[in-house]
């Protein structure tokens, strides 16, 4: 009996031995792990650094995060046209044959200004005439010595002071547009973006394209935008105001998360944000930043090849 007592005892004993060792060594599985430390500032993985002079010469813009207003804008794509409500077509009043032009394609032409004659085949007599707009020739439909008949269209004159920009709109996209509604029109390289409105939305839709037309337009005062050409506008649907937000140019990706490069006094960090939504030019930041802290905008690739080429250093 005495023997079986000592032999539960040192059995006991062993045990409780057992499980002080266990618990010395972190293993066991309700034992709370010491917390890790964060990486330090200067982690080769995370931070790059850039002096200033260098951050000038790349172009690096820095801005500060903060609050912003995104705009809901759905491209449109299209191309002017010249405003049919400021255009005439020249006609002749009476079939015969054209004895003089006295304007070429893209002339420009006085209001009254006499522009054409025609001999009547009825009273073989030839009669003026004029234009009853001031403008420019758009196009030109007849030749001296031809016939001219009622539909004949000797010359279409336009005033360009204004153009009409049209657009297709994808039926997606049919509720949410409006007349009065703010467009963004994109003019081309070189020319300085239009701001507009919709005048017209189409109350029929294209069977060929799906589509349905709006139309804004344009003032034209030095005559620079030709009908016939490209346009991108973007139609402003909604403004919303977010509490913290980054210039778009700065989210960059790494190792399949997105990081903006918070700027700090030896460079940059790479710090993993979570973004919202966006317009295109703004992100909204939920978290990974706070309001005021400065980043890299514009040429934030630059930074993102500067931490990559330190990190093949380091390996």
């Amino acid at each position: 009996m005495q023997i079986r007592h000592t032999v539960m005892a040192t059995a006991a004993v062993a045990a409780l031995a057992g499980a002080a060792a266990w618990a010395f060594t972190g293993n066991s599985p309700t034992a709370a792990k010491a917390p890790e430390a964060p990486p330090a500032q200067g982690d080769t993985a995370t931070h790059v650094d850039i002096d200033p002079q260098k951050v000038a010469r790349a172009n690096i813009v820095i801005a500060a995060a903060g609050p912003a207003t995104l705009h809901d804008s759905p491209s449109l794509y299209g191309r002017l046209t010249a405003n049919e409500d400021r255009l005439v077509v020249i006609q002749p009043r009476f079939p015969g044959i054209v004895k003089s032009l006295r304007k070429r394609l893209g002339d420009p032409v006085d209001k009254d200004e006499v522009i054409t004659t025609v001999e009547s085949n009825q009273s073989l007599a030839g009669y003026d005439i004029r234009s009853p707009i001031a403008g420019t020739v758009i196009e030109k439909g007849a030749a001296v010595g031809s016939y001219a008949g009622d539909q004949t269209r000797i010359f279409v004159v336009a005033d360009m002071k204004t153009v009409w920009a049209d657009f297709s709109v994808y039926r997606r996209d049919f509720p949410r547009i409006r007349v009065g509604q703010r467009v963004a029109i994109a003019l081309g390289e070189g020319i300085r973006p239009a701001e507009s409105t919709i005048t017209y939305v189409s109350p029929v839709g294209s069977a060929d394209t799906q589509t349905m037309l709006v139309r804004a337009v344009v003032d034209n005062p030095d005559g620079t935008l030709r009908p016939g050409l490209f346009v991108t506008g973007e139609v402003t649907l909604d403004d919303i105001p977010v509490p913290l937000a980054v210039e778009s140019s700065a989210i960059q990706s790494i190792d399949g998360r997105q990081v903006v490069f918070a700027q700090d006094a030896k460079g940059f960090e790479a710090r993993p944000v979570k973004t919202g939504r966006a317009d295109g030019a703004m992100t909204e930041v939920l978290n990974g930043l706070k309001p005021g802290e400065r980043y890299a905008a514009a040429n934030s690739f630059v930074v993102k090849a500067e931490l990559g080429k330190s990190t093949a250093e380091e390996e």
